[in-house]
């Protein structure tokens, strides 16, 4: 299992609890969003400013 720039966020979200957590550490509000089930993870970094390898190393590594 791993989380990808084009996974969707409800996906990922479903993936693990731990990964709920890197959504609310970088203050993220998907999981009450609306777009959450169209959004892909490289979106909603984008959206946010986040810096993408580094959004994904955490929710991957919230997978382990």
């Amino acid at each position: 299992m791993e989380i990808k720039p084009d996974t969707n966020v409800a996906e990922a979200l479903r993936m693990s609890k731990n990964v709920v957590e890197v959504f609310k550490k970088y203050n993220l509000d998907c999981i009450t969003c609306k777009g959450v089930v169209e959004e892909t993870i490289e979106k909603a970094a984008f959206h946010n400013g986040l810096t993408l390898d580094v959004f994904l190393k955490d929710l991957n590594d919230a997978l382990k």
